[in-house]
């Protein structure tokens, strides 16, 4: 779970900060969930861009954690396109409306998707057994 929790941290940070899922898509608004045009105040904001990470990658990481970093990966864009459709579903069927083009969402996923998977197998590599030998 330590795992979880850092990447959630550190992929939630820079996926707020670049809310369009980079800087040439931005422009520093940070108003969008996961990449989903979103009017709520900045507090609510957070909640749940932060509520939304933790679930994608908590989802990720239960499927990647034996695999190989390569295969990891590929596996965590699999996920993360099956979270996409999942979320487009959702967004659209509670009846919101996004003003922004729907392939920046597209393409917020698989950069969240990529670094999330990537982060979340570097911090859940076991330390090294401590040896009393030096």
């Amino acid at each position: 779970m330590p795992a979880i929790l850092k990447t959630t941290l550190l992929t939630g940070v820079i996926f707020f900060i670049m809310s369009g899922g980079g800087p040439w898509s931005t422009a520093g608004t940070m108003n969008a969930i996961m990449g989903r045009d979103i009017s709520l105040p900045l507090q609510w904001l957070l909640l749940w861009h932060f509520a939304v990470a933790f679930s994608y990658i908590w989802i990720i990481a239960q499927v990647i954690y034996k695999l190989p970093l390569l295969p990891a990966i590929g596996v965590g864009l699999g996920i993360v396109i099956g979270l996409y459709l999942l979320n487009t579903v959702v967004f659209y069927g509670l009846g919101f409306v996004q003003q922004s083009p729907e392939g920046r969402t597209f393409l917020m996923h698989l950069i969240f998707g990529l670094i999330a998977s990537a982060l979340y197998k570097a911090f859940a590599v076991p330390r090294p057994l401590s040896s009393d030998a030096s």
